[in-house]
């Protein structure tokens, strides 16, 4: 067993540690439409999203009508890039810099002419 002095070192660990942070997407492989976003934890929202895609609850309407017409294999969801985070400033906040990556991404996927999803 671990002595206490080891637990605490690794719940220290576990706290310390930072979650993956980036753009996201969701690609309908169907018809090439992609929803994309950013996050401080794109693993966590990316399973956020599959599952209230399954349960029938997001509220991207149209991104959910197609989950139900073409079905869950029909879409992937990847990462399509992270953000590192500054080791010299631990408590700076990040959200400029995902707003500016996440429109970076959205303006190339634009001029690239892929269709996008649309939040309303």
């Amino acid at each position: 067993m671990y002595s206490k002095q080891d637990k605490k070192i690794m719940v220290r660990k576990f706290l310390d540690t930072k979650t993956p942070m980036g753009i996201y997407a969701i690609e309908n492989l169907v018809n090439g439409k992609v929803y994309i976003n950013a996050h401080t934890d794109v693993k966590s929202t990316l399973n956020s999203y599959k599952f209230r895609l399954k349960m029938n609850s997001l509220r991207i309407k149209e991104l959910q009508r197609e989950w139900n017409e073409y079905g869950e294999e029909a879409f992937e969801f990847k990462v399509l890039e992270y953000l590192k985070y500054d080791k010299k400033d631990e408590d700076r906040d990040y959200s400029d810099d995902l707003d500016i990556l996440k429109t970076v991404w959205l303006e190339r996927l634009s001029r690239e002419g892929v269709q996008l999803y649309q939040w309303i």
